[in-house]
This record gives structure tokens, C-alpha cells and sequence, in this order.
């Protein structure tokens, strides 16, 4: 999870960071 974030970071920061907690978000739902 730690090397994901810090890509993150690296690609543009908070903004990046929570479309992956959206996309998850949506994985969550999708499974349930």
C-alpha cells in the first residue's frame, strides 16, 4: 500500500489520492 501512495504523491498529491479512495469506494460497492 505504502509504494501506491507514495506514487501517488509523487503524481499530483491529495487529488490523485482520493480518486483512488473514490474508485475504491466503488469496487466496495460493486462487491457487496
Amino acid at each position: 500500500m505504502a509504494p501506491v501512495l507514495q506514487a501517488a504523491e509523487e503524481a499530483g498529491g491529495e487529488s490523485v489520492l482520493m480518486l483512488g479512495i473514490w474508485l475504491q469506494a466503488l469496487s466496495d460497492r460493486g462487491l457487496s
